[in-house]
């Protein structure tokens, strides 16, 4: 065997041997940039909403109003999200029942969960809340308002087709501590922009 296939021969078996050495690392690496991330990863979304609420619903003294609503949430994978934000609405008087108009505000934190996660991304949810204005309750000439803390329950479905952008539409309905005999103490109907990034 002349010199040079000699040195060939050990340049190549040095060569295996760095291969064989590295490649459970190189091997690792590629795994973790190249595998799908989307179940794992975090992602934050600003909501911004407007629609419809209603006091009282279900009763004749119900008032109706329009709605907004600011938010943020966070995606602990694609199924699980937990949100935080604020509600407000502003319900004019009705002269006709001597109703006086009605502010309702609130500040929420809660979490739901999406059915699907492809464009069209259905969804239901709960949350506590606490009542900045709360909501009235029963009949008007009681002038009763709902206690400071309640929940709500929602579900809804969003559009998103780009990544960073989503519409869509939510339904809300609130119920007041401690008994929610009157679970709906408030109602409302949203429809929603979100803003979505990666963490």
């Amino acid at each position: 065997m002349s010199t040079s296939q000699r040195r060939l021969s050990r340049d190549a078996s040095e060569t295996t041997h760095r291969l064989e050495r590295y490649l459970p690392g190189l091997v690792a690496l590629l795994t973790l940039v190249c595998a799908p991330t989307a179940a794992e990863a975090l992602e934050g979304r600003v909501i911004m909403g407007a629609g419809s609420g209603v006091t009282r619903p279900g009763s004749p003294n119900r008032q109706f109003g329009a709605t907004s609503q600011f938010g943020l949430d966070l995606a602990l994978g694609d199924f699980i999200g937990l949100q935080v934000g604020l509600d407000g609405g502003y319900h004019p008087g009705a002269n006709k029942r001597e109703l006086p108009p009605v502010i309702v505000s609130d500040l929420y934190v809660g979490a739901r969960y999406n059915f699907d996660v492809f464009k069209y991304v259905p969804y239901v949810g709960a949350g506590l809340v606490g009542y900045l204005n709360s909501p009235p309750v029963g009949p008007p000439e009681d002038n009763t308002l709902a206690p400071g803390a309640g929940a709500k329950l929602f579900f809804g479905l969003y559009y998103r087709p780009r990544r960073e952008w989503s519409f869509g539409g939510k339904v809300e309905l609130h119920g007041a501590a401690p008994a929610f005999s009157d679970f709906s103490v408030y109602s409302a109907v949203l429809f929603h922009v979100g803003y979505h990034w990666r963490i």
